[in-house]
């Protein structure tokens, strides 16, 4: 954004993805040098004023974690690119999320938006000589040295201690400390549900083949496909809306097949008949979250995150 030239581009920046439609409305027009008001309309003449005022120079948006917005809000960013119907778009929007995001667009209610999208760029993963220049980077601007790393291997730099015990001499230096811990130390493995015990960067560490190919991707046609399984089996007629559909696609990214969705109604239902569990464990809402309770950056969840012995 600080590379766009002033003459020709007014860039914004929204980084709170929490926003309501009113919420981001208001925000465009307080960047833009309005007194927001509480009124939707207000706020609407406002952007439109202050658009006007730009003249030739063209409004650049940007929305970050832009995947952790809601519909509503993103409906009301599409709408205003429409703004009484200009020959070009009022502004040109820039939508910055994760790997979520383009694979949500793709559902039934962000179509609309899906189809304005001009152009798509996906960022490569880092490597270790970008990582390590980043983390020095880091250091230097926090007022830290970053020789405390040195000693570590590089390859484990973004590594819990306990995971790769390695880098303990790495993560036991205290903070500001211009050198590193002399004594290696071994911690023991952590119980805690919140920490990563592998990396994937080091061999020793990487996961099974299966943790890989959990990261899948989806398409709507398996979501209706899941959706439709669970009808059939449970004699029931859900809609599919937007909701439901961010749920299935969240399990089925996880790696789950229709095989695995089929055996564990099948569990369930059998559970309920023999009265060892209560009728609520089959509800969809309650199947559709396996992760309740459980950290958003663990791996795949497993049939025990279900409560469900597979033999």
């Amino acid at each position: 954004m600080r590379s766009l030239d002033e003459r020709l581009f007014h860039p914004l920046c929204l980084t709170q993805a929490t926003l309501s439609g009113s919420g981001i409305l208001g925000s465009l027009a307080a960047k833009l040098g309005k007194a927001c008001s509480f009124r939707r309309e207000r706020n609407l003449q406002l952007i439109e004023q202050a658009l006007e005022e730009l003249e030739r120079r063209i409004l650049v948006v940007v929305l970050d974690e832009a995947q952790n917005y809601a519909h509503s809000s993103l409906e009301e960013v599409r709408l205003l690119l429409g703004l009484n119907l200009p020959d070009q778009p009022a502004f040109a929007l820039v939508l910055i999320g994760d790997e979520y995001l383009l694979s949500s667009f793709k559902l039934r209610n962000h179509r609309a938006l899906y189809s304005r999208l001009a152009c798509q760029v996906a960022l490569p993963a880092w490597n270790g000589s970008q990582c390590a220049q980043y983390l020095s980077h880091a250091l230097v601007t926090a007022g830290l040295s970053p020789r405390c790393w040195n000693r570590s291997p590089p390859n484990c730099w973004l590594r819990p201690v306990a995971a790769c015990p390695a880098a303990s001499a790495c993560w036991l230096a205290p903070p500001g400390s211009m050198r590193p811990v002399r004594a290696f130390k071994r911690l023991p493995p952590s119980t805690s549900k919140t920490q990563c015990k592998a990396c994937l960067v080091c061999r020793e560490c990487i996961p099974p083949p299966r943790l890989l190919e959990s990261a899948m991707s989806v398409d709507p046609q398996q979501i209706q496909q899941a959706h439709e399984l669970y009808c059939e089996l449970t004699g029931q007629k859900l809609r599919l809306d937007y909701l439901r559909q961010r749920q299935w696609y969240e399990l089925l990214h996880q790696g789950f097949t229709l095989v695995e969705i089929r055996r564990v109604i099948v569990y369930l239902q059998r559970e309920i008949r023999e009265a060892r569990r209560n009728v609520g464990a089959l509800k969809l809402s309650n199947l559709l979250r396996p992760l309740r309770g459980r950290p958003q950056h663990s791996q795949r969840a497993t049939p025990a995150a279900l409560c469900i012995p597979f033999p």
